[in-house]
């Protein structure tokens, strides 16, 4: 599905402040402190500076095309304020992009001449040279290479999805011709776009347990995936976050596992008792907290089983984390919780044949979260 909310930077000479009620405030950042951010509007640049709370932004972009997404910095004060001061000092950069970027919903990213779009896909041509096309419904984000940007999703799901790729477009940088779209691009017939995460097709006598190399390869994307659904409860328990954008990090969130029949065990410290709702159900009761705000934050993150193949033929494995929850009202925490959960993680493998040769592909899916340990205070 395409999404109904499309935002468009066309004037490179300002400076971006999205909401997390989804307002878009045009400008130049003056400055970014702890607690506020200062602005110019746009329409009068010599006009009164303006101020907003700095936990009510989102992200910014500034009119070189690099953004600053509010989540990523540091707790630490001094790292924090480099991550700031690298940002405002891009401004003055003089910064060449050689493509555009398409950054899809799979967390990819394409580099790119953009060729315009009609109501279900996007025309472009890739860093070799070839047409390609993908659907639109598999854009999230779009960084073109004047400066200006576009957004196809929601702006809370837009920021999760640049925060993830921050660390791979600063290391790529120009050298992003190298990246190769996934399938969740669908190139025409000019150019066969294969998946980054082809693997070697196998015969029939796989082992039980994957080689150390694809193990190595499963650890990254299942931890990948476990931060993917920390930020979409964020989005989806957040109290500024509007009816549709919850909708829709929630269809996001329930799609990292393997099926919705999936369920969240959730403990109580009043009781020995502990409950079990199916993903989608645990996903509806946290959008209903009545908290103003809401912190969830997992650490410890770990493995704690060998992956192992099932007789289904998928591969298994456990993955134990530390749930921080924190709710608050009237900026004062009023209720936090520790929890120690186990999760199982599934690494589902299908056969596709990619230019008449069979490739064994694989992804990752999350599974039934269950609780080990509990505490509340």
């Amino acid at each position: 599905m395409i999404f109904a909310v499309c935002f468009m930077a066309d004037l490179q000479a300002q400076d971006y402040i999205y909401t997390v009620d989804n307002s878009i405030l045009e400008g130049e950042v003056i400055s970014i402190k702890s607690s506020k951010i200062k602005y110019k509007r746009q329409k009068n640049q010599r006009g009164p500076t303006f101020k907003i709370d700095r936990d009510k932004v989102l992200m910014l972009f500034n009119r070189k095309g690099n953004y600053l997404v509010m989540s990523d910095l540091a707790e630490n004060k001094g790292q924090a304020d480099e991550m700031i001061d690298a940002f405002m000092a891009s401004v003055e950069d003089s910064v060449y992009h050689p493509y555009d970027k398409i950054i899809t919903k799979n967390n990819d990213i394409i580099p790119a001449e953009i060729l315009g779009e009609d109501e279900k896909n996007m025309k472009y041509r890739t860093a070799e040279g070839k047409k390609a096309t993908i659907e639109l419904a598999d854009v999230f984000v779009v960084l073109r290479q004047d400066g200006s940007h576009k957004l196809w999703a929601y702006t809370a799901i837009a920021s999760t999805t640049l925060s993830k790729v921050r660390t791979k477009i600063n290391s790529f940088g120009d050298r992003l011709i190298s990246v190769q779209t996934t399938n969740a691009g669908k190139p025409n017939e000019e150019k066969k776009v294969t998946s980054s995460k082809a693997i070697d097709a196998k015969k029939n006598d796989e082992p039980d347990e994957l080689n150390d190399i694809d193990f190595q390869l499963y650890s990254r994307k299942a931890l990948e995936k476990t931060q993917e659904l920390s930020r979409y409860f964020q989005i989806i328990s957040g109290k500024s976050t509007d009816f549709e954008t919850s909708n829709k990090a929630i269809d996001l969130a329930v799609a990292l596992f393997i099926n919705e029949d999936a369920a969240v065990e959730v403990g109580d410290v009043k009781s020995v008792e502990k409950k079990k709702y199916k993903i989608r159900k645990y996903l509806e009761n946290l959008k209903r907290l009545k908290y103003d705000r809401v912190e969830i934050n997992w650490t410890n993150v770990q493995y704690v089983s060998n992956l192992r193949k099932g007789t289904d033929g998928n591969y298994y494995g456990i993955v134990s984390f530390q749930q921080e929850f924190k709710g608050f009202i009237d900026g004062k925490m009023v209720y936090r919780n520790v929890t120690t959960k186990n999760m199982e993680v599934i690494l589902k493998t299908y056969t596709k044949q990619i230019e008449g040769t069979a490739m064994l592909l694989w992804d990752i899916f999350l599974s039934d979260i269950g609780v080990t340990n509990n505490k509340t205070s």
